[in-house]
């Protein structure tokens, strides 16, 4: 038996599914046979190898968990289900290990993932002794529960899953750290409140949201705009914190251009620094206990009067004070350098520097472009549009025609 669960382990690493699940079918055979004639474990007990060793929970779960990656590669529905319902799913404890595995598997097997997973709910040859009644939808353990949720929604059942991810919320389980993380996730997805998490949660597990934002895409940006309003008005702060990480993303990897970067990262500095004022008493912020403040808040600080900086023309102590915000949170330097090089590119522009002639002019160029695009004309449009853009770099419009002139070219 210890050779069959270190052979399945092999097999697995060696790509070589086939052999993992077959030895995983022998290892269950004669787990079976051992349990039945408990002289067995006696008798052959020897030294670490016995009863304990071999169902020690990293052991006898970990092998079950190898093979049903083998059948899920091998696409053998029925075998991965198999071992599946051999996991602890009574023991959320134990089977939390094994959460980003099954989370894996979903990513690359989607479609078998969710027939396997469905089974639970709807196969009558679950055993008795794999869960407490697995067939009553209510008494799921949770994450079975979590991805019901998900396949109700998928269908486009939204209350049914809706309410049923709001059950998962209040699930005694649902605290466990990682399905904390995907319940936020799913939630902000699928446009479904998250206050219930939030009530559950203190600041000590609430950061947890930075990294649920981290991994979300930036398409969801609007929707976790809309989760942090729902919180606003009972969880202020827990809301607060849900902007600071959106506006973060919104920097990161939205590529805004000027006005909305400057727009952004103000707002992402405000949001910082009235996230503090609202923790500590008023004396904390005076000039002398600036330095016991955290590196988040003095970020801000600085940056905000950098940009102040920035709007009076003010460019060597503007670029100081963002020198200084760097060396606060290095991990800001991507949006930093952006903000310098975008600066230093307005400077050089001279649409920026051009009276009302030059704008009144490129007005009627840009309106002489859609013309000529509405008739097809797209040889001389490229040739104005190459004469208009160096002029006007960041025009947004002319971005687009642009883009649309490729587009074209390409038909």
């Amino acid at each position: 038996m210890v050779l069959y669960q270190q052979l399945i382990h092999l097999c697995r690493e060696a790509k070589e599914p086939e052999k993992a699940v077959c030895y995983g079918y022998k290892f269950e055979k004669l787990l079976k046979e051992m349990d039945e004639n408990k002289k067995l474990w006696e008798q052959q007990t020897y030294g670490e190898f016995c009863e304990g060793y071999i169902k020690t929970p990293d052991h006898l779960y970990g092998a079950r968990v190898d093979c049903v990656a083998c059948a899920l590669k091998l696409d053998a529905q029925e075998d991965a289900f198999f071992f599946l319902k051999r996991l602890p799913w009574e023991q959320g404890d134990i089977l939390c290990r094994y959460y980003p595995e099954f989370e894996r598997w979903k990513e690359i097997y989607t479609s078998s993932f969710r027939k396997v997973f469905s089974k639970f709910w709807t196969d009558a040859s679950i055993p008795s002794d794999a869960s407490n009644s697995l067939r009553e939808g209510e008494a799921l353990p949770v994450y079975l529960l979590f991805q019901k949720a998900l396949c109700l929604l998928q269908d486009n059942k939204t209350d049914e899953g809706g309410a049923l991810l709001l059950h998962c919320m209040t699930h005694p389980d649902s605290d466990e750290a990682y399905l904390r993380k995907l319940l936020l996730k799913e939630a902000i997805r699928h446009q479904i409140s998250v206050s219930l998490l939030a009530k559950q949660a203190d600041w000590d597990t609430w950061v947890f949201v930075a990294k649920v934002v981290e991994e979300l895409p930036y398409t969801l940006n609007s929707r976790i705009q809309a989760c942090e309003e729902n919180l606003k008005e009972d969880y202020p702060f827990h809301s607060l914190c849900l902007k600071k990480h959106r506006l973060r993303q919104k920097l990161s990897k939205g590529f805004p251009l000027w006005e909305e970067l400057i727009q952004t990262l103000e707002a992402y500095c405000l949001c910082i620094m009235e996230f503090y004022r609202g923790l500590y008493h008023d004396e904390i912020f005076e000039v002398k206990n600036i330095s016991s403040l955290p590196n988040e808040y003095r970020f801000a600080s600085t940056v905000l009067e950098a940009l102040a900086k920035l709007e009076q023309m003010q460019m060597p102590e503007a670029v100081r004070l963002l020198g200084e915000a760097l060396h606060i949170m290095p991990d800001m330097t991507g949006v930093i350098t952006e903000l310098f090089r975008q600066a230093a590119r307005r400077m050089d522009n001279p649409a920026l520097h051009a009276g009302e002639e030059f704008l009144k002019l490129a007005g009627q160029m840009k309106d002489t472009l859609y013309a000529l695009l509405d008739t097809s004309q797209t040889v001389q449009a490229s040739q104005i549009l190459k004469q208009v853009l160096p002029l006007m770099p960041e025009e947004l419009e002319l971005i687009w025609i642009g883009q649309e002139l490729i587009r074209r070219r390409k038909l």
